[in-house]
């Protein structure tokens, strides 16, 4: 949890929240815009330090966000950086708090379309700056110290920390924390943040992931995040290999996956095939730049090998993130590697990488799973996750005139990639969950080696946890 802080703060409004949270077993780091270790006073005199400047502030390792109230809200909305991350916290789903001035921050916070990000919801302040609350677009209430919408928590005064801090905890413990990378195909879980549609007990957070489909499922092992949305096969691969308690709980896209198969901009480039790749029946016995073995990357290479019947097969070497695969293929240490084909056309457009082919998998692309434990214990709550990240994938294929601009516009896609996309793509988040597409990626992993017979010998019901019951 961050706590935002500059001089003049209100004493309680940092010092009662930090140790109510720290009691909770909650680590909290206090951010400043002065260099880390600023000993910032409070009104009454009361100090504490900075842990973090805010320019080392990164928003997709903090959890929530408390902006307190005193004379320092007026002092952190002059920091770009402080604004910029509060709008990015509340975009999320992460609970936002901010108490007596602490709404200023709420006020001068604003969206990409230039709206304060209190806007539209309901919200309470020290009756001092209650104009520019309204003023702003809130939906101001009089009549509550304390006020909980979604992931916005705001109260009055000093007199309303004990209920005030008990929203925070709830807001914290309650949410359910979603991973997903942050590209076009998720767009409809954050979508359903921003117009509320979820009816948790506390609004889901989006934990970006800036990783493939392996190290979210450690992620989700290690209990970092409580649900992914990761790829179909990746998700059967490891609950085959590893009998782990991971399990699938709905479909998020019933359409199947387009993978660009991506060389060297320079088809005279060689690799470790010696010889030059222009097109996919090169690529016998070709190393492959994968993101980690287990990975989307890694796994559909072996069923593209597989499929093709080639007798050499295929290598692979772990090269990590996306730009690392791309320089791999440029400095020639691997022949080729697969990405998703519209999150890697900006760099076929751009001549970095070139395009050689593509492979779709035969099965709906997108998952979502979840650990045992979690199901046991929060079966309503995923229930209710699934069906808000349906009503807002209904709004978004409704919204056929606005949505490929706004999706070319928040990926910084081509308007024509965009429309392309989005005509052929069908998100769904349904509990529904086909038995025999997974039992189809299981077959298709035993085929590339993937998966020994043993391994992938699994019922489909081994695959599925049911939570619409």
């Amino acid at each position: 949890m961050a706590i935002f802080c500059d001089f003049k703060f209100e004493d309680m409004e940092v010092m009662y929240p930090k140790i109510r949270l720290e009691e909770e077993g909650i680590e909290v780091v206090v951010v400043g815009v002065h260099p880390k270790g600023t000993k910032y006073t409070g009104k009454f005199g009361y100090p504490i330090k900075s842990d973090m400047n805010i320019e080392d502030f990164d928003h997709e390792q903090f959890h929530g966000l408390l902006l307190p109230g005193g004379f320092a809200p007026d002092y952190m909305r002059r920091s770009q950086k402080m604004l910029d991350s509060t709008v990015a916290m509340c975009k999320a789903g992460k609970p936002v708090a901010a108490i007596c001035h602490g709404p200023w921050m709420l006020c001068s916070a604003r969206d990409e379309n230039g709206d304060p990000i209190v806007k539209g919801r309901r919200a309470t302040s020290f009756k001092a700056v209650r104009d520019d609350v309204i003023n702003a677009g809130a939906i101001y209430v009089d009549d509550k110290s304390v006020v909980v919408d979604g992931n916005l928590i705001t109260a009055q005064t000093p007199a309303d920390l004990t209920p005030f801090c008990a929203a925070i905890i709830n807001g914290l413990k309650h949410s359910l924390r979603v991973g997903g990378v942050p590209e076009h195909f998720n767009y409809p879980i954050s979508m359903a943040i921003d117009r509320r549609m979820y009816q948790t007990r506390a609004m889901p957070q989006f934990v970006i992931q800036r990783c493939g489909t392996g190290a979210m499922i450690s992620n989700l092992k290690n209990k970092s995040v409580d649900v992914i949305i990761a790829l179909t096969e990746g998700l059967v691969s490891e609950i085959a290999k590893n009998r782990s308690d991971i399990r699938i709980i709905g479909t998020y896209v019933q359409s199947p996956l387009c993978w660009a198969i991506s060389a060297a901009k320079d088809s005279t480039t060689t690799g470790p095939l010696k010889r030059p790749i222009r097109s996919v029946d090169d690529l016998d016995g070709a190393t492959w730049a994968v993101s980690r073995m287990g990975s989307g990357s890694h796994l559909m290479a072996s069923v593209l090998a597989a499929t093709k019947g080639w007798k050499s097969g295929a290598k692979f070497q772990v090269t990590g993130k996306f730009k690392a695969l791309r320089d791999s293929v440029n400095a020639g240490d691997t022949d080729a590697f697969m990405w998703e084909t519209f999150t890697t056309k900006p760099y076929h457009d751009s001549g970095e990488v070139r395009r050689v082919g593509e492979i779709y998998t035969p099965w709906p692309c997108f998952m979502i799973a979840t650990r045992s434990d979690v199901i046991e214990s929060r079966k309503k709550d995923l229930r209710e996750l699934i069906m808000g990240m349906s009503r807002a994938a209904k709004a978004f294929n409704e919204e056929s005139k606005t949505m490929p601009s706004f999706v070319a516009k928040q990926f910084g896609l081509k308007l024509q990639d965009a429309q392309a996309w989005y005509e052929k793509v069908d998100i769904v988040s349904t509990t529904k969950v086909d038995p025999q597409a997974l039992l189809k990626a299981q077959a298709a992993l035993v085929n590339a080696g993937v998966l020994t017979p043993a391994q992938g010998s699994l019922e489909a019901e081994h695959f599925i946890a049911h939570v619409d019951v």
